[in-house]
């Protein structure tokens, strides 16, 4: 047959071919809308008893064959029996596109879920309300792999949506809501040519009543992966989930809550490491931490950490600011000598025998640190030291800490300020400069305010009587690798000491200070510029048993009887090996003593004579060792 025939054949045939060709269409838009979907609404449900075991219902299924456009509504899967709704959804919404006839692959212009309601329940560890069907489906003939699939999803939505998540495996129960949850992912796909466009991830939620979301970019199942997520987090609420860590933790955290403001970009190259790396905001507030049987240990009002960059794979950590906002430790040492912390450690186990393995390990890349800006606001630490009797208590508070650009980079020099206040009216405060590689720091330091007294709890087993008095010093410190500890300009200031012993003995002075104190560990030498004692009164006496009262001050130790030792025949020791170390050089410039007044007592006399010196004057100086030389001496007083 000609063309010419063919067109003759038609217009005879043209009404029969018309009404056959409509009723065609009229038979199959009929079909399409009112036979496929009860056809698929019962297969589905069939499908869904066979492969889950659950029963599942569908309310209502739409098709469009104009607009290729698949509609399910109510649809419910339900619990083992078959009453409680374990899976629910409002509306579920599939667009197919016409390229998947020519792409020989399922191409999805649109697919949107909405009013998705799921109940999840944990009944024990790693067993879920849908761990049979997990069960079913694995017990299922596995099917031989093929290729990778072909398909390509566009516009997926899931929006109006809850979860909620009831947790029976864990103490006392817990119960975790997620609402208004909101997921929008416009593209993926691993077709080759739509793989490379990139698909812009949203997620939001209200994660048990704290707002959570991201977005980003993302190239997913491609052969080469690149992510870049945003993520915000606001108000996590961290002791609602401190029951689902793996291992018991010897703490409480009674409040804490978590934000996040992260960029995350992670990526996979074919000839080269893969990159994790992490930018933003991590938030901490009214985090406060106690012990189990409720005792204090630490809490702050705010940690700031903003990462500049932060490269975990290779180890590479540059902080713009980590900010820490009213930090309250409580320290506590007991009567046995271990602190409040060392209990939290767990036990050591016994230590194992060396064995040596061939296999060598790859190295872990060194860690690169660079923080920019680090403070301490408002900080306090309370210590309670049980271990003296008596007891000791102190506290430091308005603890601030500064520092500026901290790094591990060779010859990288950051600054710092330190300062402090005591509960007695100390004070201490510093600044310098530190760097870490190779180690080296210098600081010019002060402190005053110091009460003697208050040593008493650690110096009763050595003393009768407590020292009374204040101590201030104000000074400058170096340390380097290379020439070891160093200190200049360092002066000492005590003023009002007492000391009492023997028999209403004392010794009583207005100050003492020493000034231009100097040391030189890689020298070994130290040097005082002055020493000034102004005002005071020193009242000794010689007990009748020929002792100085002011031995008194001294504790004796508790005699105890020992028995008579066999003395063993010690070896002979040999000569220590001479060394290089220089002995010790010292210098003290200056010793110059007014206003003192001395009082002496020898009571081995029936009646004891009194020898008293007043308005002691003494000027020295040019003290040295280990080699002595000759010294000035000035001295005067009234006798």
């Amino acid at each position: 047959m000609n063309l010419h025939n063919l067109l003759e054949w038609l217009k005879q045939y043209r009404k029969k071919l018309l009404i056959w060709g409509g009723g065609i269409f009229v038979t199959f838009v009929l079909f399409a809308t009112l036979v496929l979907p009860v056809i698929i609404k019962s297969q589905a449900e069939k499908a869904i008893l066979q492969s889950t075991g659950r029963a599942a219902s569908i309310e209502k299924v739409r098709f469009n064959p104009f607009g290729m456009t698949l509609t399910l509504q109510g649809f419910k899967l339900l619990e083992p029996d078959a009453k409680t709704p374990f899976v629910q959804l409002g509306r579920l919404r599939v667009s197919l596109s016409s390229t998947s006839l020519f792409r020989f692959a399922p191409v999805v212009d649109e697919l949107s879920l909405d009013t998705l309601q799921v109940g999840l329940v944990r009944t024990a560890a790693n067993r879920y309300n849908f761990s049979d069907i997990l069960d079913r489906l694995a017990a299922q003939p596995k099917k031989e792999k093929g290729g990778t699939p072909r398909f390509s999803i566009n516009n997926i939505a899931l929006q109006n949506s809850s979860i909620d998540f009831d947790d029976r495996a864990v103490a006392d129960g817990k119960k975790h809501t997620i609402r208004d949850l909101q997921l929008a992912i416009p593209f993926i796909s691993t077709i080759p040519y739509l793989a490379e466009q990139y698909t812009d991830p949203k997620f939001a939620a209200v994660i048990n009543g704290a707002k959570f979301s991201f977005h980003g970019k993302s190239k997913p199942l491609a052969k080469s992966m690149e992510t870049d997520l945003n993520i915000k987090l606001t108000d996590l609420d961290l002791p609602h989930y401190l029951a689902y860590l793996p291992t018991q933790v010897p703490i409480k955290l009674d409040s804490g809550k978590l934000s996040l403001d992260l960029a995350v970009a992670y990526r996979i190259f074919q000839n080269k490491k893969p990159e994790l790396t992490l930018k933003g905001l991590t938030r901490l507030d009214q985090i406060n931490i106690k012990e189990k049987n409720s005792a204090a240990l630490a809490s702050f009002k705010r940690l700031d950490v903003v990462a500049k960059e932060i490269e975990l794979f290779s180890r590479k950590l540059a902080l713009q600011q980590v900010a820490l906002d009213g930090l309250a430790l409580q320290v506590e040492r007991d009567s046995t000598g271990k602190l409040n912390f060392q209990r939290l450690l767990p036990a050591q186990p016994a230590p194992a025998k060396a064995v040596k393995k061939p296999s060598k390990k790859e190295e872990a890349p060194p860690l690169q640190l660079l923080v920019e800006n680090l403070a301490l606001t408002d900080g306090t630490v309370a210590f309670h030291d049980k271990q003296p009797a008596g007891g000791f208590k102190s506290q430091l508070q308005a603890i601030t800490v500064k520092l500026s650009n901290l790094s591990t980079a060779a010859n990288a020099q950051s600054s710092y300020e330190i300062s402090f206040n005591g509960d007695s009216a100390e004070k201490f405060a510093a600044s310098g400069t530190a760097v870490l590689s190779p180690i080296s720091a210098t600081s010019q330091f002060s402190l005053s305010g110091i009460m003697l007294q208050r040593g008493w709890p650690y110096l009763q087993n050595l003393l009768t009587a407590p020292i009374k008095g204040t101590l201030a010093l104000e000074g400058k410190a170096a340390f380097t690798a290379q020439d070891g500890a160093s200190v200049q300009d360092l002066a000492v200031h005590l003023k009002d000491i007492a000391a009492e012993y023997g028999d209403k003995d004392s010794t009583r002075l207005a100050s003492l200070d020493l000034s231009g104190i100097s040391f030189s560990q890689k020298e070994n030498k130290t040097a005082v510029e002055e020493i000034k004692l102004s005002g005071g009164k020193i009242k000794l006496s010689r007990e009748a048993d020929g002792k100085l009262s002011a031995l008194a001050l001294l504790k004796q130790p508790a005699a105890t009887a020992a028995k008579p030792v066999k003395p063993v025949p010690t070896p002979p020791v040999k000569a220590a090996a001479k060394t290089d170390q220089k002995p010790l050089a010292w210098l003290i410039k200056k010793i110059n003593v007014t206003g003192l007044s001395t009082s002496f007592t020898d009571k081995q006399f029936s009646e004891p004579p009194v020898f008293t010196l007043s308005n002691i004057r003494l000027s020295t100086g040019n003290l040295t060792g280990p080699t002595f030389s000759a010294m000035p001496l000035q001295f005067s007083s009234i006798f």
